[in-house]
């Protein structure tokens, strides 16, 4: 993955090049204006050293420097502590994917086993986010306004629009594709096309995801592109209903996720958040999956 460009890995090590840590810019695609912060770590027999703080610093100082519009990360939501440590760094809440971990992950001397999937909080840190346009569904826009502010990444919220054709995709993007993420039993379905005829490949991925006993989808819809309402609208009549938003996360576009439980329960008040704003998000997806509950897909 380093070698493709999808991961760059940063190591801390002694003076005898024993490693103490690890921390890396997770790319979805190499040429993406933004990266994931993730898989740090620290040597077992080093933690308490504030090796954890040193490289998750650098890690951001690092992000800064080679010009990316912003870095987002999965913070874990049955404690606190490393939202904490994010918010400390910047980061503001941007989403909550619901059932994203398995229920097994542990968390020593902090909760013991989770009792359910474990939800992860979307969060965001920008560094330089240039003023762009987007197209917010009207029952979501005063939300996605609020996250792009807290986020600080600046847009101008446009009334929505019959699609038109596109013309800056990537060659080899295709107008649908989705991942499977086997480990999470989660799929990623990423839509790059807002045309009306798109929801029928939707609800075609959708099906077959489900028959396959996949727990969560996540669906990725483009806010730059007009007709982002009507593709909204038609995918919450499926079953799916709001998660957040990623700045730049859709080839370098700003998206909008949605999220469809597949016969998969949440207790929401078992997800524990610090920061205010996670919260109001946290709660407007709740009452978001209260209204667009799952439906039987035939």
């Amino acid at each position: 993955m380093n070698r493709s460009g999808t991961l760059r890995s940063y190591v801390a090590v002694d003076d005898q090049q024993t490693l103490l840590g690890h921390a890396a810019l997770k790319f979805y695609h190499p040429h993406d204006p933004v990266a994931e912060a993730g898989v740090l770590f620290v040597n077992p027999a080093y933690r308490k050293k504030g090796i954890f703080d040193s490289i998750h610093r650098y890690l951001f100082k690092q992000a800064s420097q080679e010009n990316l519009a912003g870095l987002y990360s999965r913070a874990v939501t049955s404690h606190a502590l490393s939202q904490k440590k994010l918010h400390a760094s910047g980061c503001a809440g941007c989403g909550l994917l619901l059932g994203l971990f398995p229920a097994d992950v542990e968390f020593k001397k902090l909760t013991g086993k989770t009792a359910q999937k474990e939800s992860a909080l979307l969060v965001f840190k920008a560094f330089n986010a240039s003023l762009r346009q987007i197209y917010p569904p009207k029952q979501h826009s005063n939300m996605i306004g609020d996250i792009f502010h807290h986020c600080e990444v600046p847009v101008t919220m446009k009334a929505p629009q019959v699609p038109t054709t596109q013309t800056d995709r990537h060659d080899e993007d295709c107008k649908l594709s989705y991942t499977l993420m086997d480990i999470f039993n989660t799929a990623d379905i990423l839509c790059f096309s807002n045309d009306a005829a798109m929801a029928d490949e939707i609800f075609v991925a959708t099906k077959r995801l489900c028959l396959e006993r996949t727990d969560v989808l996540y669906l990725f819809l483009d806010l730059e592109q007009p007709g982002c309402d009507a593709l909204c609208e038609a995918s919450e009549k499926m079953g799916f209903f709001f998660c957040g938003v990623l700045p730049f996360g859709l080839h370098g576009r700003h998206t909008l996720i949605l999220q469809f439980l597949n016969n998969l329960a949440i207790d929401f008040a078992r997800i524990d958040l610090c920061d205010p704003f996670a919260r109001q998000v946290a709660a407007y997806v709740e009452n978001s999956s209260r209204h667009h509950s799952t439906v039987a897909l035939s």
